[in-house]
């Protein structure tokens, strides 16, 4: 169970810094589209050079490549466009609460379709969590019904692709196949529609080519390789919980990288957090979920 929490830890400071490689990217000049694009890239080509040295063939069964197909690119790539558009009318803070949903959807899920018991413990560290959430947030702005719904889309969309790395046919293949065909499938539709839109263009700097390869490997390849370890080990629901841990390390990457001030609210809402994931951690008998 410990490992296990510790692989979606690492896997949400992974994904905690890709605001400082967009942020970056945004600064030279690069939009949504680009950001979405090109640090697939180095993924694939780092996961194609390992799998080519360990000889690890691709294939997989009819059923695991359309559920990848539709999982990796309709589920895993709407939840970043969703988000991502939902920041043009909402707050980041905002509209990055609207998406935490998805650790209760994943939770209610699970106990309605796989009949996972939802603990007393488990129903009080989702609470806390999210109180959490909400005072490490910056929740204040006007509120935009589309900005809503689109921040709850996301949401939705992420637990589709949690749950499925626990119950799809593929959930077994090696970790580094399914982040593979998950940057593949997610890189094609962006790729051609750049192309159509005359928008395809080679870095010109290193440092641009720098901030797509940390970007790529840090919170693509390593953030997913881990989260969907973790998934593995402890289960969908308790993945979805000690994720919530990601708003935690952007909130600190401001700070280290940015210099951000930071309110005793926002501490206050970080050790709320951390008590979430120790409640799900230390609960009786430290055991998975069953689902």
């Amino acid at each position: 169970m410990l490992i296990g929490i510790i692989f979606i830890l690492l896997a949400s400071v992974a994904f905690g810094v890709g605001p400082v490689f967009a942020k970056e990217l945004i600064n030279i000049g690069y939009s949504t589209w680009d950001i979405l694009l090109y640090p697939k890239l180095p993924i694939m080509l780092v996961i194609g050079i390992i799998l080519i040295i360990r000889s690890v063939s691709l294939k997989v069964t009819k059923t695991q490549l359309l559920q990848l197909l539709f999982i990796c690119s309709i589920s895993n790539g709407l939840t970043a466009i969703l988000l991502v558009s939902s920041y043009r009318y909402l707050p980041i803070g905002l509209a990055t609460m609207f998406h935490f949903i998805y650790p209760v959807v994943v939770t209610v899920f699970m106990a309605v379709v796989y009949k996972e018991r939802i603990t007393v413990l488990k129903a009080i560290a989702i609470v806390i969590a999210i109180t959490g959430l909400c005072l490490i947030l910056d929740l204040s702005g006007n509120m935009s019904y589309l900005g809503v719904v689109l921040a709850l889309s996301s949401g939705f969309a992420y637990a589709i692709y949690v749950i499925a790395n626990r119950k799809s046919a593929y959930k077994d293949l090696p970790v580094l196949i399914i982040v593979f065909y998950s940057s593949l499938f997610n890189f094609i539709p962006i790729a051609v529609y750049q192309i159509a839109a005359g928008r395809i263009f080679i870095p010109s700097t290193g440092w641009e080519w720098l901030l797509i390869t940390g970007n790529g490997l840090i919170c693509g390849l390593f953030a997913f390789f881990m989260l969907i370890l973790g998934i593995r080990r402890i289960g969908a629901s308790n993945a979805a919980i000690a994720n919530m841990f990601e708003p935690m390390t952007a909130l600190i990457a401001g700070v280290v990288i940015f210099g951000d001030s930071v309110e005793l609210r926002a501490l206050t809402g970080c050790i709320m957090v951390l008590l979430a994931i120790l409640l799900i951690t230390v609960r009786k008998g430290s055991q998975p979920d069953s689902g």
